[in-house]
């Protein structure tokens, strides 16, 4: 079997260690900037040398996430920041931003580059274009099915890396602007507020529902390794870097285990372990591999629930503002446990357990929380003893000894861990014992004097005579050839790593010229002149919501005939299936402009004038400069777009009006609010919007291709009176509606 590499999630310095003495392969981790888990502790970067360090001595690699976009401004910072983790020898970057990919691309070609799932790659065409730009690897996004994982290794040489366990985003990640908009906390820049944890209530006109509608079940894919591993993946990804160290153990442990023992089935005490480590309610073990499936969404819990153990039978006064409540249950409660009390399902309150007080399965607990009743249920959340058992793992390399100590000769020292050897002299000349003869049994003793250390004995071999040596002695060499063998596993490891010189100038590695230049905190770059952008004055875009409706075509046609610009606005994702649709629609009018709005997509600049559209999130000069070297002749410029980048590109298109896409799903929140499974029971009639409690309304858009997308659109219209080259997204109002933003924008 090829070796399959398991990635686990480090959101500080406890998780780190969690993660490597529980079997993982590799470690994502971010720093304290440029990542999209800004709110865990995450790394100063002068802690990266030390960690890398630490992994390699066991052959795990170090993988930084630099999973945002980022701003112009940012770039100089960034970059000096770069040099210092190449130069702690970080193994890969987990990038989304196609400026950073641009930049990083140019200046260091030889670092390892993976495309985060923040990037959205789904489809062999995408994968395909980053593979030529230089990538080695791609996250795929968690709604990639078996089906297209195939097609990406069928037709790309790219290493997959997939999502196995933890959160799944209910939006298509890297196009979830809810939190931008509604707060101006970017997602896309670390700062997520998670509004899709919150309950709304959902109505299509005829069926209503209230609860966590966007609220999705956590991902279990540990039964369906096997089935990932045949259709290619290499690398099976743990989510979780806001997660408890506790977590990280249990859940990587696990992995590590099922995926040594060939892919067995878990059985129920290790599923509730997984579940008691995190987990809302209950698994989503089948996700999005082979179709839309159902149920994606848990509509009564957003928040960990870990397992029903017993129930509260009574609640009475102890003391003053205490309370003693009685809890019946089978399962062994202890100190530092975690409980979570529910009343019919929805979560009341929770407390830790403090001292115990047991008989038979009747527990007695004070407590100063007055919000628990007779009645509830009880859920346990932490086992603290369990956790405490994954977290006191530790990860030991296999040692050999062998010391030579003969009289009249230098104390030498030979160690060995796999196929790493080194030897060690001192400058201590062997006595001939007088009295005392340091036997080879007292030698044994001092050399195994190592569990501070990440070594375990495997052989000790002594060669020696009639010697005296002091402990001392025997401690010192210990210790520096423990040191030597440390530095040379690491140095073995790290060979292939290139060091890059830092220089006043920064050169492009294609060019004589630098790639770009700053003045005045403006970016110039001299490689790409905007004078040569296509202009599309009056241009009419066209965002269908049923790609297969034969009125499309007769809409394009009219449009046409009227000697007008016409562009086709792609969805955000396109699969093999829908894309046979597009390809349709665009042989049969080959004069339209298209708007790619996925890195896939941009492979269709090969046969028609394309614009990158608003999902490629171009938010600074660099992912301007990717798209036109990918054959984009203009860009809309994205939603977080500050007003610096729109002077500098005043030929680029800007979002002025519209009720913009806040999320792009990819599971169906018809069968959510109807409570069905099956499509031929389609529920579908446009009217479907969902209410926050705050009482404002979010329509919900369908695109109907070989399967359905959907968008959940802003509850009111963005507004920018004063975008250069302006883009208006009318696709929702009403006749009666456009004719007055038509007026109040001086389009007639």
């Amino acid at each position: 079997m090829n070796k399959v590499e398991l990635l686990a999630p480090a959101g500080d310095l406890d998780s780190f260690y969690a993660a490597l003495n529980n079997g993982a392969d590799a470690i994502y981790l971010g720093l304290n900037k440029y990542n999209a888990r800004i709110k865990a502790n995450n790394f100063l970067i002068d802690q990266i040398r030390k960690i890398t360090q630490t992994a390699h001595l066991f052959g795990v690699k170090i993988y930084l996430t630099i999973n945002i976009i980022l701003k112009d401004d940012e770039f100089e910072s960034f970059i000096e920041d770069i040099f210092k983790c190449i130069e702690a020898k970080v193994d890969g970057y987990i990038i989304q931003d196609l400026g950073v990919a641009t930049i990083l691309k140019n200046y260091f070609p030889f670092l390892v580059l993976h495309a985060s799932t923040q990037m959205g790659v789904h489809n062999y065409q995408g994968a395909k274009i980053l593979e030529d730009y230089g990538f080695k690897r791609v996250i795929l996004s968690r709604e990639t099915p078996i089906s297209e994982i195939k097609k990406i290794k069928e037709k790309t040489n790219l290493e997959v890396e997939y999502f196995v366990h933890g959160a799944l985003c209910v939006g298509f990640s890297g196009n979830c602007y809810m939190s931008y908009i509604l707060s101006g906390h970017s997602g896309n820049r670390g700062e997520c507020r998670q509004y899709c944890r919150k309950i709304y209530e959902g109505s299509n006109g005829i069926t209503q529902k209230t609860g966590y509608l966007l609220s999705t079940y956590d991902l279990c894919y540990i039964n369906k390794l096997k089935e990932l591993y045949d259709a290619g993946v290499n690398c099976f990804k743990i989510e979780g870097r806001l997660r408890r160290s506790g977590y990280v153990g249990v859940v990587t442990n696990y992995y590590r285990k099922i995926i040594d023992q060939n892919f067995r089935t878990v059985n129920s005490h290790e599923m509730n372990e997984l579940l008691l480590a995190f987990s809302r309610g209950k698994f989503n073990e089948t996700g999005y591999l082979h179709a839309n499936n159902y149920p994606i969404i848990n509509l009564e819990n957003q928040n960990h629930t870990g397992l029903k153990i017993g129930k509260v039978i009574n609640v009475k006064p102890f003391k003053k503002e205490l309370y003693e409540i009685a809890i019946e249950s089978t399962h062994l409660l202890a100190t530092g446990d975690g409980l979570k009390f529910y009343n019919k399902n929805k979560e009341i309150t929770s407390i830790g357990v403090g001292n115990v007080n047991k008989n038979n399965n009747l527990y007695l607990l004070i407590t100063k929380n007055p919000l628990i009743k007779k009645g509830q249920d009880v859920h346990l959340i932490l086992d603290n003893k369990m956790e405490e058992k994954y977290l006191k793992n530790t990860r030991k390399n296999r040692l050999k000894m062998t010391l030579i100590a003969y009289v009249g000769d230098k104390l030498t020292l030979n160690l060995t861990c796999n196929h790493i050897s080194v030897s060690f002299q001192n400058d201590y000349i062997l006595p001939k014992a007088r009295n005392v003869i340091t036997s080879k049994e007292e030698i044994k003793r001092q050399l195994s004097k190592i569990s501070d250390t990440h070594f375990i004995i495997e052989d000790i071999e002594v060669k020696c005579d009639d010697v005296f040596i002091p402990k001392s002695i025997l401690n010192q060499i210990r210790r520096d050839g423990i040191k030597m063998l440390e530095e040379q596993i690491i140095a073995d490891f790290e060979k292939n790593h290139q060091d890059v010189i830092k220089c006043d100038t920064l050169i492009c590695n294609d060019t004589s010229k630098p790639l770009f230049i700053m003045q005045n905190g403006i970016i110039i770059d001299e490689t790409f002149d905007c004078r040569k952008l296509s202009n599309f004055s009056g241009l009419i875009i066209i965002s269908p919501r049923d790609f297969n409706n034969p009125v499309l075509e007769k809409l394009i046609l009219n449009i046409v005939e009227l000697k007008k610009q016409v562009a086709l606005n792609l969805p955000i994702i396109l699969f093999e299936n829908d894309r046979k649709i597009i390809d349709r629609i665009l042989s049969k009018y080959p004069k339209l402009i298209v708007i790619a709005n996925n890195i896939g997509e941009l492979d269709y600049s090969r046969k028609h004038q394309l614009i990158a559209g608003l999902g490629l999130n171009i938010n600074n000069s660099f992912s301007l400069k990717f798209v036109y070297e990918h054959g984009a002749v203009n860009a809309i410029l994205g939603i977080e777009v500050n007003d610096q980048l729109k002077k500098q590109n005043n030929e680029c298109f800007n979002y002025a009006y519209g009720y913009n896409t806040l999320m792009n799903f990819a599971h169906c929140p018809y069968k959510v609010i109807g409570s069905y499974e099956n499509c031929q029971n389609c529920q579908y009639n446009s009217q479907l919007s969902y209410q926050d409690e705050q009482k404002k309304h979010f329509s919900v858009r369908r695109l109907k291709l070989a399967q359905c997308y959907f968008e959940l659109l802003n509850s009111h219209p963005y507004e920018n009176l004063t975008a250069n080259n302006p883009i208006y997204d009318l696709r929702m109002l009403k006749d009666s509606e456009i004719d007055v933003i038509l007026n109040k924008f001086k389009l007639v």
